[in-house]
């Protein structure tokens, strides 16, 4: 038997990651029970449903709106969960609990779980954003610094029959190098992506080219360069040449940076799902503005939703994009830094027609590479070395 568990996410939350998730689960153990432990609120979003598991459901805290209380039941919810799900699986005959994603606690948790108590059962945590906590650039507030200290803590354990997931080959030679963790504690493949068909516009045929943020804009992710670059071009917005959008979003931190040149929502949800393919189905460009203090160590969906949406991207010269960048068909511009993107975008806006179309074949090509089924070979070749320890 084997459990799948997402006790940390929510709604829309990790929605098309946790989707392949499961279904590479599925896919490798396929004479096998397997049983999800899942929100059935986050189920319901799913876009490919799977058949083959036993929901259990699981009651996850939406925290979307920050609320210190609600923050703290939450972790003392993912906490009653682990112990639940541990005490379940030594009961019965599970041989693999997966662990889709947890907070810097969850996995401190689980990790002194695995090393003290359960040495029978063999565990996978998937690392998502919190990695970028390893880079001292991002623990500027308390409850950042004991994240990290709680994440280096779980790494340093060695535990033999526990695994870490990294959704990036680049951010796990990175994660390697630097010597957080070794190769042995890792399992890793490139972020997987369930393409769906985007109903989308003729974005060559007339109207303003639109330039798209996906995703959340947040200091992390340098959102306020992308008001920044807007802003640098007001005559073009003002002349209907161009138009910006955050698809997604604005968190508060934001306030100071924010102006008029860019389209965005005043609203604290996170969109609908069905919300968030409508508005990025009307961008042109999605522009990604990630340096290596905070993305070094992270793998993006917001990237991999550009991807999916075949909407060529602009970006800064960052290891994640190694992976969508190939040599010889690159969907989109890569600059060394914020003032070249800067200089050049007008450039992208003279060479619209001439490029796009060649953008979009270069970014079906490396869809290719990133589906589900492409990942399998290597996900159930490293899991099965796992399981064989």
């Amino acid at each position: 038997m084997i459990y799948c568990c997402e006790i940390n996410k929510t709604d829309n939350e990790h929605v098309i990651i946790n989707n392949c998730l499961i279904n590479l689960l599925i896919d490798t153990f396929e004479n096998e029970s397997i049983h999800f432990w899942i929100d059935r609120k986050h189920f319901s979003k799913f876009p490919d449903k799977p058949k083959q598991v036993s929901i259990v459901d699981v009651d996850v805290i939406n925290t979307e709106i920050a609320n210190k209380w609600k923050w703290f039941l939450k972790l003392i919810s993912e906490l009653w969960y682990i112990i639940k799900i541990f005490f379940f699986a030594s009961k019965g005959n599970v041989r693999l609990i997966y662990f889709c994603s947890l907070s810097p606690l969850g996995t401190y948790a689980v990790t002194l779980f695995s090393y003290i108590l359960f040495k029978r059962i063999r565990v996978i945590i998937t690392l998502h954003s919190e990695l970028g906590l390893l880079k001292e650039e991002n623990k500027k507030k308390i409850v950042e610094r004991v994240y990290a200290k709680l994440l280096l803590a779980a790494f340093r354990k060695q535990v033999r029959n526990l695994k870490f997931l990294i959704l990036n080959e680049e951010v796990a030679n990175s994660v390697t190098n630097e010597k957080f963790l070794n190769e042995r504690q890792i399992i890793s493949i490139d972020h997987p992506y369930i393409f769906e068909v985007i109903p989308e516009k003729s974005p060559i045929d007339g109207g303003p080219i639109v330039f798209g943020h996906l995703g959340v804009a947040k200091l992390s992710k340098r959102s306020h360069l992308f008001f920044k670059l807007a802003e640098s071009m007001k005559e073009e917005i003002e002349l209907g040449i161009v138009k910006f959008i955050v698809v997604g979003r604005v968190l508060a931190e934001m306030m100071p940076f924010l102006n008029n040149y860019v389209e965005y929502s005043t609203s604290n949800k996170l969109l609908d799902r069905d919300e968030y393919i409508k508005q990025a189905r009307d961008i042109d460009y999605s522009v990604f503005l990630y340096d290596d203090k905070s993305y070094g160590f992270t793998s993006s969906g917001a990237i991999m939703d550009a991807l999916a949406f075949e909407k060529p991207i602009l970006s800064i010269q960052l290891g994640i994009f190694n992976t969508i960048f190939g040599k010889d068909c690159p969907p989109g511009y890569v600059y060394n830094n914020f003032e070249e993107m800067n200089i050049s975008i007008r450039s992208v806006i003279d060479m619209h027609k001439a490029n796009y179309t060649t953008f979009r074949s270069c970014m079906t090509t490396t869809k290719e590479r990133l589906t589900v089924s492409a990942q399998l070979p290597s996900f159930k070749k490293q899991l099965r070395a796992f399981l064989s320890l």
